[in-house]
Order: C-alpha cells, then structure tokens, then sequence
C-alpha cells in the first residue's frame, strides 16, 4: 500500500518564498501554497529527503505531525499523546522544543513546553534537553505553534540550519547568509551560462553560491539531516538520491566566476572556502579595490556583477554608498553597455539605487540579513 502523502512547511528567509516555491516546482514537489516565511508542500520521505539536499533558498523542511484545537491543558495533553510520535522520533532520543503562543487561552509558553515534555517521556521516554533547539545533530527539534485556540505540531527533518552548507568555516565583517546569497543570484536568473563578478567578495558566499549553481552541486551534498535518524528511515533510498545528485554535477562551471576584495585576508578566507565548498578551481581571485577593475582591467564582457555592499550600519559608512552604487554601475554599464546586468543587497530602494549606478533595477524581495532589513535589487536589462 502506498503511504499517505506528508505536508510539510518549508521554512525560507522572510520575503523569498516565490523563489524557494519555484525551487521546489523544479524538484518535482507539489507545492501547496505560500505564506509569510515559508512554503508548503506535499510529498513522501524522499521528497523531503530531496529537498534538504537541493534547496538553495531554505532554512529547514518540518513536517508536519498534527493539528487540533486545544483550548486547555486537558486538551493539549490528550491530543498530544494522539500523534504519531514513533515514526519521527527515535526511541529515548533527547528532543528539543520551540514553542509559541498567540492570541489563545493557553498562552503560557513555560507551561505548554512542560506538557509537551511530560507526554514525550510518558509515551516513549522521549527527553526534552533545553537550549539547543535542534541545532545540534544530537537532539530533534519539535515545534508547537498556537494560534487562535489552535495546535500546529512539526517535527523538523533537516538538523543544522540549511544555510549550514559546511564550507563558510571562516567569514567576514558582515557576511551574507549563504540561503539569502542563493536568492540573490537566482533571482538575476544566475545559471552559470555568462560571466559572473562580485568585486566585493569579503568571504567569499556569492562567489561559491554561484559556482555551486553553475556546477549543479546540491547546497546539501557534504551533510547531515535529522530526517536520517528518524525511524524508518530508508538509508538506501538516501544513498541512491545522493548518487544521483552526484552524477548530474558538471565537471566545471560553464563560464567565469571571479571574486575580488581590497582586503587579502579576506580573500586568502575566500579562497579557503572555495576549497572547502569543492569550487577552488572554478573562482578566479583578485587582490583589487573597486577603482582597480576600471579600463582593460575591467570586469569580464557580458557578465553580471553581483555585491552585498558596506551597508553603513555595521561596516562602512552611509554616505560612501553613493559612490558605490556609482562604481559598481559603471563597472556593469562597461560588461555589457546595452543591457547590464547588477544584482544588489542593499537597504536603499531600487529606484534610489537606480538613479545612483545608471542601472534599472527592480526589487526581487524584501528581506532581513544581520538584522538589517535589506531588498534584492536585480537589473532590468537596461540603462536607468
């Protein structure tokens, strides 16, 4: 018989769902809907297996466990008992819990953590470990989310936070998270096929992002996901999806990727990374400020310049911005003179930025990055 399809909430960075809804399309997940912070999708274990492995824009695939009105601590408990705990989590496994509350009668969230505890050890001996909240292989994260008298329980599969990819062992001053990087370059329509430069590479993330997409290597392909441990789990089905994946990566990127940064601490960083990520040898590096890349030196022909520049919040300073803008739309105007391509992290509005670098530019989406509240500008292909 076959198994009763699974619901699970994808959960993405705030404002990039669309693009993470088309990841999943391309995976082959049917995808149910959209909201605030995350996607919905139904599948089996090897789509969510799948899209741990391949998903770019998301933080962490959680499954959904149950759903039911709880109006008392009566109620929650009995219904909690109800669930079918043994097929996610191992026997005795220590379990963290995150839990929330709003706008219901039990409101605590103390209290409904300790009730949540106290049905984990009475049903299978299940021990609830404080402070980890999953993000140690060693505990399994369960969420408890009630909204409006109503229950939401999620068991999370994927461990570590996705954006976790294992090379970024070192970073820089202000690095972007490698999931929100991912969101940049494909919402600039990245593929690998032309060019491509950050001139202000820092640690390297949209470089190596950008060498992982052109060479199709999965973001998850060097990791772990809690989903293995659970019972059940099918170890020959996982090992055959990462064969797979395996077999469809690209010997080399298609076309040149190239990193560059003032600074060579934060290059010789890069470079490391790019190791570590298996893309060392499709990233050109270059020890130059932007001024360095004008003329001959200039950026390669056709290709798209990428940046998360100084925001001056953290690093940098905010009048200076200007004259990045101005820089790097220059730079982008001289690759390709009738349509250049810019994508841009920054907290200015597209039309502000427009009018600096010369570059029309629309905003891809909204989001947060080191708590700062950034958009994703891309190019339309046209001088501003």
């Amino acid at each position: 018989m076959k198994p009763e399809p699974l619901e699970c909430h994808v959960v993405t960075p705030p404002g990039v769902e669309g693009i993470t809804a088309a990841e999943c399309v391309d995976l082959g997940l049917e995808v149910l809907g959209t909201e605030p912070g995350g996607v919905t999708i139904r599948t089996d274990r090897r789509g969510i297996f799948l899209a741990n492995l391949h998903l770019r824009t998301a933080s962490r695939i959680l499954l959904r466990v149950g759903e039911f009105h709880a109006a008392t601590f009566y109620q929650l408990e009995d219904r909690l008992a109800a669930l079918p705990w043994s097929g996610v989590l191992p026997k005795g496994a220590p379990v963290s819990l995150r839990v929330t509350s709003r706008t219901s009668r039990l409101y605590h969230q103390r209290g409904i953590a300790e009730r949540v505890a106290g049905v984990l050890a009475t049903v299978d001996g299940w021990t609830v470990v404080p402070g980890s909240e999953g993000e140690e292989s060693a505990s399994q994260l369960v969420l408890v989310r009630l909204s409006h008298d109503r229950c939401q329980v999620r068991v999370d599969s994927s461990g570590a936070h996705l954006h976790r990819r294992g090379y970024r062992v070192e970073g820089g001053e202000a690095p972007v998270r490698e999931t929100i990087a991912a969101a940049l370059l494909l919402a600039a329509g990245w593929t690998g096929a032309i060019p491509l430069l950050d001139p202000m590479a820092g640690s390297g993330t949209f470089p190596i992002e950008a060498a992982l997409i052109a060479r199709r290597i999965p973001p998850g392909l060097n990791r772990s996901f809690a989903c293995e441990q659970w019972p059940g789990h099918d170890s020959a089905m996982a090992a055959r999806v990462r064969e797979e994946a395996r077999a469809a990566i690209l010997p080399r990127a298609g076309a040149p990727v190239v990193g560059g940064d003032r600074s060579a601490s934060a290059l010789a960083a890069a470079e490391r990374n790019a190791a570590r990520a298996g893309v060392a040898e499709d990233i050109t590096w270059k020890h130059a400020s932007l001024r360095d890349w004008r003329g001959a030196s200039g950026p390669p022909s056709g290709s798209l310049l990428v940046s998360n520049p100084p925001y001056g919040v953290r690093v940098g300073r905010p009048e200076a911005l200007r004259g990045v803008y101005s820089e790097l739309g220059q730079m982008a105007r001289q690759a390709c003179p009738e349509a250049p391509r810019l994508a841009l992290l920054t907290p200015e509005t597209a039309t502000a930025v427009s009018k600096v670098s010369g570059v029309a530019l629309r905003s891809a989406f909204l989001t947060s990055n080191g708590g700062i509240r950034v958009r994703g500008l891309v190019s339309c292909g046209e001088r501003f």
